[in-house]
């Protein structure tokens, strides 16, 4: 019986987002696609819905709306932490893990690592990136993810430390020297400076702040969307937005939610390269605002 040759993988545990690669035949990185929509990332995001069975990806973000405190959401956040999710609170609490109901941020993680592992095949090795600022702690809590998802991880590498190494191995670039990294990830904007000789890294200094990402600028664009959107139909009476929670009180609302949503993300895109966007919401919420300016 021929014995199968396991892969190694790497993999993005994201705050928000999350991806698998695997090195092609000519040695090159191709991130996985889902197996559920063919996309080449995947929430971060854990649904506990009946009989407390996990869902992972975009069909727990979607739970969101309806389901709020069933959902786990940026449990990277929560790596170096001592507090476990309470699925019948909704939140993140001090940790209690003999209580019925709750799940230590390993363990939220290590399913969405089974989804991801779930991709493809034979595998059981795996190098999982992590932010170049992360505690011992969570560094600790990432292992034991992995241990927990059946994978045995081979190293843990600091993203800005992955990113040079890629950026490094493009033809035609050639990279030695002190270079910085701008990392602004879902959840964390870090700054890295390091001296690059061939593919040897050496880490000078990283700093960053870990509440400073694109779920951040989400919750400030859905937040001036929604400010407008009051104005203009004269309601007070609503509880501010937050990313978790749906401040809307009927179906509409949810449509408007997650219209902002789907403007906020594309906001981002746009902001790139402009300094400033104005668009027309086509949305069902289209005749209350004309213009939004971001």
């Amino acid at each position: 019986m021929t014995k199968k040759i396991s892969k190694i993988v790497g993999i993005d545990l994201g705050t928000t987002y999350s991806a698998i690669a695997v090195l092609d035949d000519l040695g090159n990185p191709e991130v996985l696609p889902s197996i559920d929509n063919n996309s080449r990332i995947t929430p971060s995001v854990v649904y506990f819905g009946n009989n407390s069975r996990a869902i992972v990806g975009e069909k727990a973000k979607d739970a969101i709306i309806n389901e709020k405190k069933k959902v786990a959401v940026e449990v990277k956040r929560q790596m170096e932490n001592d507090v476990v999710f309470d699925v019948s609170q909704g939140e993140w609490v001090k940790s209690d893990k003999k209580k019925e109901g709750t799940y230590t941020p390993s363990q939220i993680s290590s399913l969405i690592l089974s989804k991801l592992k779930d991709y493809t095949d034979n595998i059981d090795k795996v190098v999982i990136t992590v932010p170049a600022m992360f505690a011992e702690k969570a560094r600790s809590a990432t292992l034991d993810a992995a241990k927990l998802a059946g994978l045995e991880v081979l190293e843990l590498i600091n993203e800005p430390t992955a990113a040079i190494l890629h950026y490094s191995k493009i033809p035609g670039v050639n990279l030695n020297g002190r270079v910085m990294v701008y990392d602004l990830g879902g959840g964390t904007f870090d700054v890295t400076i390091a001296n690059v000789k061939g593919s040897a890294v050496n880490v000078i200094t990283s700093r960053g702040d870990k509440y400073l990402g694109g779920g951040d600028f989400d919750r400030e664009i859905v937040g001036i969307l929604n400010k407008k959107y009051k104005s203009c139909i004269q309601i007070n009476e609503w509880n501010s937005c937050e990313w978790n929670s749906c401040i809307f009180r009927n179906n509409g609302g949810r449509r408007c939610f997650r219209g902002f949503m789907g403007l906020s993300r594309k906001s981002k895109t746009y902001l790139v390269s402009t300094s400033a966007i104005s668009y027309v919401s086509t949305s069902a919420i289209s005749y209350v605002f004309k213009y939004t300016t971001i």
